[in-house]
């Protein structure tokens, strides 16, 4: 959840997301509650001699990240769309759980090859060389996602992919600019990136 925490085995011991990050391995699922990751917590290493110099949040290992949950009765990752339609527009939990980045800082820099599901991603301004919302290292999924408000120096506003493939479902990049190529996204090389788009 939002703010410091326990060991993060239920609600009531909810664990910062930076130090969720640090404890998970791969295949791990985090779930987030609804509200906004990256104010005040943040796992940014200015000595990283990579992207992590300017990412409010490294994702290291191939995790899962589920947002949109309600911080106390929601215990599945069904339980999300509870009593709402589950299409993009409605009862889409990317609504209530916002990864913000600042000036000069992408709210996400993935390493490893993580999905993203039911975020927001957004606020990742001016930020130096490529993708101001997200930076794609190997590959990735993203689900029911909304990436928007974000800008970059050099090439991906929303989206910058070094390499690998990205699942791009149900989400959308919305008013991400850069002063490159690709205000929406940007794919390094089509042989070592590819989209598969899924609606």
């Amino acid at each position: 959840a939002t703010g410091a925490g326990g060991d993060g085995t239920s609600w009531a011991q909810a664990m910062a997301l930076s130090d969720a990050l640090a404890a998970a391995s791969g295949g791990d699922d985090l779930y987030l509650a609804g509200g906004t990751y990256g104010s005040t917590d943040n796992n940014t290493n200015a000595a990283a001699s990579d992207e992590q110099a300017s990412s409010i949040f490294t994702v290291s290992s191939a995790v899962n990240i589920y947002g949109g949950f309600n911080g106390s009765t929601h215990d599945s990752i069904d339980d999300r769309f509870s009593g709402q339609p589950n299409n993009i527009f409605a009862g889409h939990p990317s609504s209530t759980t916002t990864i913000l980045g600042a000036n000069g800082k992408r709210p996400l820099y993935l390493k490893a090859n993580a999905r993203l599901d039911g975020l927001t991603i957004q606020g990742g301004s001016n930020v130096a060389g490529e993708g101001g919302g997200v930076y794609v290292k190997s590959g990735a999924t993203i689900w029911k996602c909304k990436i928007k408000s974000n800008s970059a120096t050099s090439n991906g506003g929303g989206l910058y992919v070094k390499a690998g493939t990205v699942k791009f479902v149900w989400s959308y990049l919305q008013s991400n600019t850069s002063s490159g190529d690709g205000g929406g996204f940007y794919f390094e090389t089509a042989s070592s990136a590819t989209m598969k788009a899924v609606n």
